[in-house]
């Protein structure tokens, strides 16, 4: 896990489909904070339908490798961290 401080004037780029992230509470009311996300999606060139057979891997490694790579990978992301998700939208 990295831990990211804010700080004045600060840009953080990184790929939310690579890794579990979140925006901690701001703690100081008395200086203003602004948060904003922007999604860049870009043409889907996989199907997206799946079938038994596309889920019997060789490996591991080609499991995580179809996952990480699918344009499922954001839903599939949500279910497994339900509990993390949910309270983020607290």
């Amino acid at each position: 896990a990295t831990l990211v401080v804010p700080r004045r004037n600060r840009l953080v780029l990184f790929r939310s489909d690579t890794c579990l992230h979140s925006v901690s509470p701001w703690t100081n009311p008395r200086l203003p904070r602004h948060c904003v996300t922007f999604w860049f999606d870009g043409a889907v060139e996989q199907k997206t339908t799946l079938s038994k057979a596309d889920l019997a891997f060789p490996s591991w490694d080609a499991a995580h490798h179809f996952f990480a790579h699918s344009p499922l990978q954001r839903l599939i992301s949500r279910a497994v961290y339900a509990d993390v998700y949910l309270d983020t939208l607290r």
